[in-house]
């Protein structure tokens, strides 16, 4: 069989083999080959770029696409693109604690044998009606339990007290219970006295009584009597 042959010696097989090579290089130099990943992630301006030419307009690209990257804006494709570490983090006010009349007023100085307790109602036969019954402060309250005497009509000598602090002290019944009543009552033991309610109301109670605070708002106290 005759071979083809190019007048300067190549033949036409001879010529496919070089340009093959040719593009075969070609493609191995700018790491398209075999998904070179080192090379695909160059930047557009690096050296390796630059000797194939660039124009003006290139270099113009370029300088852009480099501010990108000085920025930490530009990632290559394969990453993924991360949040911004400059976000402006929001500070949540910290909410002021509400006011608690029943403690300022234990706060305010007492004698220790009243024994005082902030946030507290006490149950028990009332030897004093507190609507009409007043005083100006817990320890004035105290004090008059002290001082009562029994009546004819009454089971016995007072031994603890209950106190309004607030404008408006709520309680489960049908009264309007206003600042400064005063409650003399009478417990069976002071060392396990009736309470009605103390400390915070659970949220049952506040579901089913609508109109109650979020606390006791009474103070009261038991006292030994001689």
């Amino acid at each position: 069989v005759r071979t083809m042959q190019h007048p300067g010696g190549l033949t036409v097989g001879g010529h496919l083999g070089v340009i093959a090579v040719l593009l075969l290089c070609t493609l191995l130099h700018t790491g398209v080959a075999y998904g070179d990943p080192a090379r695909r992630e160059l930047p557009l301006w690096h050296p390796r770029h630059a000797r194939r030419g660039v124009t003006d307009n290139d270099k113009r690209s370029f300088q852009q696409l480099r501010a990108f990257h000085d920025t930490d804006l530009y990632l290559p494709h394969e990453h993924t693109r991360k949040s911004p570490s400059s976000k402006l983090e929001v500070v949540e006010k910290p909410q002021a604690a509400e006011p608690n009349a029943a403690l300022d007023a234990v706060n305010s100085g007492i004698p220790d044998e009243c024994r005082a307790v902030p946030n507290m109602d006490l149950d028990g036969p009332a030897v004093s009606w507190g609507l009409s019954f007043r005083k100006d402060s817990a320890a004035e309250c105290c004090e008059a339990c002290m001082q009562h005497k029994k009546q004819p009509n009454q089971p016995g000598d007072c031994n603890s007290w209950v106190w309004c602090p607030e404008a408006v002290c709520w309680s489960p019944d049908i009264w309007n219970h206003t600042l400064g009543e005063c409650w003399l009552k009478i417990q069976d033991d002071i060392n396990s006295p009736k309470i009605n309610h103390q400390g915070e109301f659970s949220v049952k109670f506040r579901s089913e009584h609508k109109t109650a605070p979020l606390r006791t708002p009474w103070v009261a106290g038991v006292i030994e009597r001689g």
